[in-house]
């Protein structure tokens, strides 16, 4: 799943290389809900390797690297962005994330939820759970609030 996912990162990274204001914000839309399921995936594939104890700290680990490169790669992406132009950085992103979906793909353990017998239902049943859970919705507020912030800051 992670593998898809990167590997959508990659073509909606190069649709908002293109020359279109729609495409622009169509790629970005879907980048970001791409990368929100990479690192969902992520957190499942790390499930099944580590214990629980040690999932708090894989998840701040995931967390921690993506904040330090958010505020690391402002003004050196706007500097590459001057000098080459905006879209040879997403072609250079594309290739990164496709990059790590064969990395990911080649490397995983990870045999998917439908080799345990997932249904559509059991799926929709989680997701349904999760969505009424209030701890959730704090999590989401919290998440929501916090980068805003660091898109405001980024921009």
């Amino acid at each position: 799943m992670c593998t898809l996912f990167l590997l959508g990162l990659s073509i909606f990274t190069v649709l908002m290389a293109l020359p279109s204001p729609v495409a622009l914000v169509l790629g970005r839309a879907l980048v970001g809900f791409f990368g929100a399921v990479v690192f969902l995936a992520a957190q499942r594939s790390t499930s099944l390797l580590f214990g629980r104890e040690r999932q708090a700290l894989i998840t701040g680990f995931l967390l921690m690297v993506g904040n330090i490169s958010t505020a690391i790669g402002t003004y050196p992406l706007v500097l590459f962005i001057a000098r080459y132009g905006f879209r040879e950085l997403f072609y250079i992103l594309a290739t990164v994330a496709t990059i790590l979906g064969s990395l990911v793909f080649s490397l995983s353990r990870d045999p998917g939820g439908r080799a345990r017998g997932l249904s559509i239902l059991d799926v929709y049943r989680g997701l349904k759970r999760a969505a009424l859970d209030l701890h959730m919705w704090g999590v989401v507020s919290a998440a929501i609030s916090a980068y805003t912030v660091v898109a405001f800051q980024s921009s």
